[in-house]
This record gives C-alpha cells, sequence and structure tokens, in this order.
C-alpha cells in the first residue's frame, strides 16, 4: 500500500521522552541501560567529539556516519559536541533517558551555526510484509525538500503528492508501508527542481530504515545517508542526479541554448547571462553543446564533462566566436552566517590573461586566469569597492564603486567582455 502523506515543518522533530526510572520497589529506583547512538551531520566537521555529562563518549566521528549504540544510565543526561580534539563546545542538548527506550542524536548545521536532535527510535518491529521508515531533513541551506516515496520504480510524480514536505531540522516520526520495490525522490519546494533520484531501491521485509537527507558542499543534489534502527549499518543512498547551471560570457554569440547529449537543457541565456537556478542531468560522462538561440541547428561549441553524483557545476561559456570555450567550474554553495557574504571570482575574459582580484583595497584572490574561478573567500554584506587589477599592481582593469553580495549569499563575481568594454557579472549561486 502507498504511505500516508505527513507534512511537517523544520520545527516538526521526535521529541525526548521524559520519561524517568521505573519503580521495581516502594523505596528503589534502579537504573537501567539506555541504547543511544551518534550521527554526524555537519557538513563542515570532519570529525566531532561528543561528550556527555562532562565525560568524552565517542571521538572523532567522521562526516557523515553513524556510530554502534552506547548504554547510559536511565537519567537527565547532557550531550555536548566539539570539534574533535576542540574545547569550545558547539552545540549542548540535554533530557531525561527513558528506560525501555534507545535514541538516535544527530548533530547537523555547519559549526558557526550547530545543531542538534534526539529522536526516540521504533521499540516495535513491523509485521511480516511490512517495514517502516523515518526521514530527517539536515540539509543545511538546501531550502525545503518534498519526499517522494510512494510510487513504484519509474512512476511519474506529478501526479501524486509527497509523503512529506520538509524544512531544515524537520524530522518526521516512523511510518509503516509495506515491502518491495520503490523509488526515492527529493524536488525543491522553492523550484520544483528534481534534487535526489535513487532509482530502484528495495524495502526489505520487516525493516526499520531512518533516511538523512544532507549536504557535502553543494546543495541543489543532496545526499542521503540511510540508517538500518535495528542493526546500526549506515550507507550512503546514492543519487543518480548532479546539477548543472548555465553562464554565457561569449560576448560575440547573442543569447544561446544548451544542451546534452541532444537534451534541451537550457534556452535563450542571454550576454552577460545565467540560468535563474540549476537543473538535473543523470550523474555520468555527457556530451555538452551550445547552439546559437537566434540560428539553432549547428553546435557553437562542444565539449565532453563528466558530472558526478551529488555535485554542483557551472557550465561557462566564453570567448570569442570562432574560438569558444566550454568550462565545468566545480561549486561549493553552501551558505554562510548571517551577515556574511561568501564569494569568488572567475576570468571570462579571453583578453585579460589573468587579474587580481581586491576589496577595498585588499587582494582577495590573485592572478586568476582565464576560465579559471578563484578559491572561495567570505566578506561582509556591506557596499565594497572592488577592483580587477593587473597582477602584482594597483592598475585597476575594471573598478565597481559600490558592490553588495548579500548576507548569507553564495555568489560568484566574473569578469567577461572583450578589452574595450570590459564588464561584471554577478551570480547568485545558493539559490
Amino acid at each position: 500500500m502507498p504511505l500516508p502523506r505527513l507534512t511537517w515543518i523544520a520545527a516538526a522533530v521526535v521529541a525526548l521522552a521524559i520519561a524517568g526510572c521505573k519503580v521495581d520497589t516502594i523505596n528503589n529506583f534502579p537504573t537501567k541501560p539506555v541504547p543511544v547512538r551518534f550521527v554526524n551531520l555537519m557538513s563542515d566537521a570532519p570529525g566531532l567529539d561528543v561528550k556527555k555529562d562532562g565525560d568524552v563518549v565517542w571521538t572523532n566521528v567522521p562526516f557523515p556516519s553513524a556510530t554502534p549504540y552506547q548504554t547510559f544510565e536511565n537519567k537527565q543526561t547532557q550531550f555536548d559536541l566539539y570539534l574533535n580534539g576542540g574545547t569550545t563546545s558547539l552545540v549542548s542538548i540535554s533530557g531525561s533517558l527513558a528506560a525501555q527506550a534507545s535514541y538516535t542524536l544527530v548533530g547537523f548545521g555547519v559549526v558557526n551555526a550547530a545543531s542538534a536532535l534526539f529522536q526516540q527510535d521504533a521499540s516495535l518491529n513491523p509485521s511480516p510484509g511490512n517495514a517502516q521508515i523515518r526521514v530527517m531533513d539536515a540539509a543545511y541551506s538546501a531550502g525545503g525538500l518534498d519526499f517522494y516515496f510512494n510510487t513504484p520504480p519509474n512512476q511519474p510524480i506529478g501526479s501524486v503528492s509527497p509523503q512529506f514536505g520538509m524544512g531544515f531540522g524537520g524530522s518526521t516520526s516512523f511510518v509503516r508501508t509495506n515491502t518491495g520495490d520503490y523509488q526515492l525522490r527529493l524536488v525543491r519546494s522553492s523550484s520544483t527542481l528534481l534534487a535526489f533520484d535513487s532509482g530502484t531501491i528495495t524495502l526489505p521485509d520487516q525493516s526499520t530504515t531512518a533516511y538523512y537527507i544532507y549536504v557535502k558542499d553543494s546543495t541543489h543534489a543532496p545526499n542521503i545517508l540511510q540508517l538500518d534502527v535495528a542493526t546500526g549499518a549506515a550507507s550512503d543512498l546514492p543519487n543518480t542526479l548532479a546539477a548543472v547551471k548555465v553562464v554565457n560570457a561569449a560576448f560575440q554569440a547573442g543569447a544561446v541554448d544548451q544542451f546534452y547529449d541532444g537534451t534541451s537543457a537550457a534556452t535563450n541565456v542571454a550576454y552577460p547571462g545565467t540560468t535563474s537556478t540549476y537543473y538535473t542531468l543523470p550523474a555520468g560522462p555527457h556530451t555538452v553543446t551550445f547552439q546559437s538561440h537566434a540560428t539553432p541547428g549547428a553546435a557553437i561549441a562542444t565539449a565532453s564533462e563528466t558530472f558526478n553524483a551529488s555535485t554542483d557545476t557551472t557550465l561557462l561559456l566564453s570567448g570569442a566566436n570562432g574560438s569558444l570555450s566550454i568550462t565545468a567550474l566545480p561549486d561549493h554553495d553552501i551558505a554562510p552566517q548571517s551577515g556574511t557574504a561568501r564569494v569568488r571570482v572567475v576570468n571570462a575574459s579571453p583578453d585579460v590573461p589573468a587579474f587580481d582580484l581586491a576589496i577595498d583595497g585588499e587582494v582577495k584572490a590573485a592572478n586568476v586566469g582565464y576560465t579559471q574561478a578563484s578559491a572561495y573567500f567570505d566578506t561582509s554584506d556591506a557596499n565594497h569597492k572592488v577592483e580587477f587589477r593587473v597582477p602584482g599592481t594597483t592598475t585597476s582593469l575594471l573598478t565597481l564603486d559600490s558592490q553588495q553580495f548579500g548576507s548569507g549569499q553564495v555568489s560568484t563575481l566574473y569578469l567577461v567582455g572583450p578589452a574595450g568594454s570590459l564588464a561584471k557579472l554577478l551570480t547568485p549561486d545558493s539559490v
């Protein structure tokens, strides 16, 4: 039977039970062992230590992974999460561990905005012919996600409603369904982008599985960690998709259309311009082509590119007619904290062999060659004076007297155009 529809917002959290000790006799309150395990889904924390009431109980838990259960007394307990070897608690969570229950403690978010959640695990096994699942959205800065798991493989999802609509930090309770073959898909609520597709997966009989949605460094094609609640076995559920956006910096080509393996992917991308968001395509190798939108039918640029699963990539078209270039730039678009902007710069002008980028007089990126991207750097969301300079000098190629990048936004700033009419193109990438 299909899964029932449930809708959960980010505040929908499985609360930690407030049950205490069972009274065995009038004057005896015995302690009971309570199993707890820890899951590290904090995307910029390669390893986390966890302390219970000040004592280390897990050390250097890698991202993304889950520990085995460890037993603790059923009493009021506080857990603190630290970077491996660190001395400053990233986040604390406390509550009363209930006897005859087990828990999963999840650390998620990012180091500067860490979160933690207790989830009480299922106490009963599903009956024969059934399985049960739980879903948590720990995909920091990925936006709302709709979770589809109610269709047999290859059935379109346009005619069905999602089981769960969740925001960051949202979690469901355990939901029972029939065993069998399914296809798990995620859609970004804000853009209807198909962001995850598992292909065919099988729910084993009488299994209990938790699905944790998370991001590594790209937010438009997320990852899923699946955890067998009974055995503790954790593994990635592979995404079959990668995400791509298109930037047109070809100053003589006019508006362009982009294809992969002959499939239309982006149409009428003006110069200088970009697609409004990403699209997804099957992960793996593809033949990428661009055509003139005004005179379709003949490729003006072609390249072979491989797109890895659960990654975001910008396809940059640049150069002059007759020598157009396609460049695949890996995107890392997890948003910074509020009040901060994260930026990189790309040299998309064939007439500029290299440049330095200075913000308010400070060089943030040096010697950025044609079709190359700088590393990402953080700056404030205030207005800035931005200069593209001749490398190693203060000679400006292009000056932006008042440029703002946006609070909590990841952006790419392109230098485009020929030598006589250099210009900027600023694209927000974490949308």
